[in-house]
């Protein structure tokens, strides 16, 4: 989990984009993730469910990027821009995660509460672990952040 989470807004375009176009799209699941530009072009996690139930709110999501490595997986909820992609507006939570060979990896993670009808959307960011000095416990250093996924009702 982060300490201090970070806030993206805009009024015109993604909070988080590599292009300036708009959002790219993710390479297929098949591709591992292959190409390269600002921030490697990393893929955005793909949200497929949000419930809230119980005063709890529950996203089940994936990701296919590149194979065996570390992702820290972010989820917002807020407003979304006119792609339809998330602004990043209120920090939820988030899980890591170590992508199989495949280059896939899929989750169900508990996050703050958050209202029926709000929308939420998710970053990825890449990045290693490594031992902390003193050689007790491991930081994750993050590499690439995606662009903010598609907006979900919850």
């Amino acid at each position: 989990m982060r300490s201090s989470p970070t806030q993206f807004t805009t009024t015109t375009a993604s909070g988080l984009t590599s292009a300036a176009t708009g959002v790219t799209p993710n390479d297929a699941a098949t591709a591992l993730d292959a190409d390269t530009g600002a921030n490697n072009l990393q893929n955005f996690p793909v949200i497929a469910r949000v419930t809230t139930s119980g005063g709890q709110t529950t996203i089940d999501w994936t990701l296919d990027s590149l194979p065996s490595r570390s992702f820290q997986i972010e989820f917002f909820s807020g407003g979304c821009d006119g792609s339809g992609h998330g602004e990043g507006e209120t920090y939820l939570g988030s899980t890591r995660v170590i992508t199989g060979a495949d280059g896939h990896a899929d989750g169900s993670t508990l996050v703050a509460t958050t209202a029926t009808g709000a929308m939420v959307t998710a970053s990825a960011t890449s990045g290693v672990l490594v031992l902390n000095s003193g050689g007790y416990g491991l930081s994750f250093r993050p590499d690439s952040t995606s662009e903010f996924s598609a907006c979900f009702k919850a």
